[in-house]
């Protein structure tokens, strides 16, 4: 399949897809000098120890060179460290392996390719190269074939595929510094984020952060936790990626760059860029009403759970996954495919008071408002169904594969503990 236009870049479970997303013209000078003048503006983002830089599909295209300019508009003496968020790769294979039961940073997963030299989209997993002896491609990575990819996890179709892990060879990753040999607890297949100054020459250490939403990553500076991070935004202020970046790092201090379409500023000047601070106001408005749909769902007696991707790997557990936290919770389910949703089909599911839409990031009915029941995602259907609540400053998932893996975390810890008690 090839996709045209923005996409989520999610593992893919069928069909192999690529991805051609459109292309706008950048001034990087121009750019590089709209971000850094807005940075030394602004208290709460010249503070921070680092800066994320999170570019728009659209202008994917010019990220070397931008980097390359704000490296010269900030100088080898910047204190801040700059970290370039790194996207998937635009060919996705079909992949086995859905969730891991570790998680590095803020909850990364790994899936296995069925192809062994193609990796699984997530910028923090590896399929596997084809030779046995690979590494991580990081420079000067010594680590070499020393971690195995988790063993697969089938889907929920009733048929249970074993492989063994050695079949799949895997490679550790490196913190980024040259000469690193360590290994972290996940492995990747892109190169590390660039880092400016004294984070691109720091010491190898085990201390790094893995950051990201599906479609890009970042890795963040030794020592350095999120909330030491301001999140600078190039692109376009109405684009669903930086909603759901918006969402999920919805506590953090943000830049949102918008070059102005067909504007005369002269080239390398930085006017012609629009800046704005802080989270958007769609971005709050909508953080509020979730909180409200989380509440509303667990009032709910009767759950649609609607199958908004047939594509996406790992949809049937997760599906599985929240017809079992419903019944657990007392609630009957009907489980529907219906192709693209809008009000006038749910309607005819009179007696259904809450759907749960299971698609990718970037698919979610985030506004529910035209529809006659609340449409709510994976993980606000975990916590509605189990008695949590959506409190401020918690990671908002919009990734299914996310909440897979928290639910297999927490039977992991339900498991242990419960073995600590008998003995």
């Amino acid at each position: 399949v090839v996709h045209y236009g923005p996409a989520s870049l999610v593992p893919v479970s069928n069909t192999p897809a690529f991805f051609v997303f459109p292309k706008q013209p950048l001034d990087c000078v121009a750019a590089a000098t709209a971000v850094m003048q807005a940075v030394a503006g602004s208290p709460s983002l010249s503070s921070k120890q680092a800066l994320v830089l999170l570019l728009d599909q659209a202008y994917q295209h010019s990220q070397q060179q931008l980097q390359e300019a704000v490296q010269q508009a900030t100088g080898p003496a910047s204190r801040q460290a700059l970290v370039f968020a790194q996207p998937a790769p635009r060919m996705l294979m079909p992949v086995q392996v859905i969730t891991s039961t570790t998680r590095n940073g803020a909850g990364t997963t790994c899936s296995a390719s069925t192809n062994s030299g193609a990796s699984c989209g997530r910028a923090q997993c590896a399929a596997a190269a084809p030779s046995p002896a690979a590494t991580c491609g990081q420079a000067g990575c010594a680590a070499g074939n020393q971690a195995a990819v988790p063993a697969a996890e089938p889907e929920s179709t009733g048929q249970q595929q074993q492989q063994p892990q050695q079949q799949e060879p895997s490679c550790t990753a490196s913190c980024g510094a040259a000469g690193c040999s360590s290994t972290l607890a996940t492995v990747t297949d892109s190169q590390p984020p660039a880092t400016n100054g004294a984070g691109s020459e720091a010491a190898c250490s085990t201390t790094s952060r893995h950051e990201g939403v599906p479609g890009c990553r970042w890795e963040l500076p030794p020592g350095c936790t999120q909330g030491d991070c301001g999140y600078v935004w190039l692109g376009s202020s109405s684009a669903a990626a930086l909603q759901l970046l918006q969402l999920t790092y919805n506590m953090e201090s943000w830049l949102v760059v918008q070059p102005a379409q067909g504007g005369d500023a002269a080239p390398g000047s930085g006017s012609g860029f629009s800046c704005q601070e802080g989270l958007l106001g769609q971005s709050s408005v909508l953080l509020r009403r979730r909180r409200y749909m989380v509440e509303k769902a667990r009032e709910a007696s009767i759950v649609g759970i609607l199958a908004g991707t047939l594509g996406a790997a790992g949809f049937r557990d997760a599906i599985s996954l929240v017809r079992r936290l419903a019944q657990l919770a007392g609630k009957k389910t009907y489980t529907l495919a219906v192709g693209k949703p809008n009000p006038a089909k749910l309607a005819n599911f009179m007696e259904i008071q809450v759907f749960v839409m299971v698609c990718d990031p970037l698919g979610f009915i985030l506004d529910s408002r035209d529809y006659m029941a609340p449409i709510i995602t994976p993980h606000e259907a975990a916590l509605a169904f189990t008695g949590r609540h959506l409190q401020p400053g918690d990671r908002y998932l919009l990734d299914f594969r996310e909440v897979l893996q928290d639910a297999k975390l927490a039977a992991a810890s339900q498991g242990a503990s419960g073995e600590g008690a008998s003995e």
